[in-house]
């Protein structure tokens, strides 16, 4: 019965003593692990801003592709626009320059057959 009695507290006594290096080695690597915790969470919060910043820029890019997509489709209309306005002044004062024309013409058609109806009346009465 005694020699139970020692095993059992040698046992006991290597038990505790385990428990003990257990319970120190966690003490000692408790504040180390929420340390790494911490930062682990400061990481996520970095890395949280660091995303939102890229998507920001990101976004920023895009608004300014569309913008400048938009630039661009305005300039061409002006463009277009311009060439189209060149070509209608030019066609207005091709127009007007033939309807001059056409007057001139016609004034001279009146001049010229007054003119002969008069030479045709010296000669009658010639």
């Amino acid at each position: 019965m005694l020699l139970k009695r020692v095993f059992d507290a040698i046992r006991f006594s290597n038990v505790n003593d385990k428990f003990e290096a257990t319970r120190q080695e966690l003490e000692d690597k408790i504040p180390v692990r929420q340390e790494l915790e911490r930062q682990r969470d400061e990481l996520v919060k970095l890395s949280s801003q660091k995303d939102k910043a890229q998507l920001f820029r990101t976004m920023i890019k895009r608004h300014q592709d569309v913008m400048y997509r938009g630039l661009q489709v305005w300039r061409e209309a002006v463009r277009y626009h311009k060439h189209t306005q060149q070509r209608i002044k030019l066609r207005i004062v091709n127009l007007h320059k033939q309807n001059l024309s056409k007057a001139l013409f016609k004034w001279k058609e009146a001049c010229d057959k007054k003119h002969m109806a008069k030479l045709a009346v010296m000669t009658e009465d010639l």
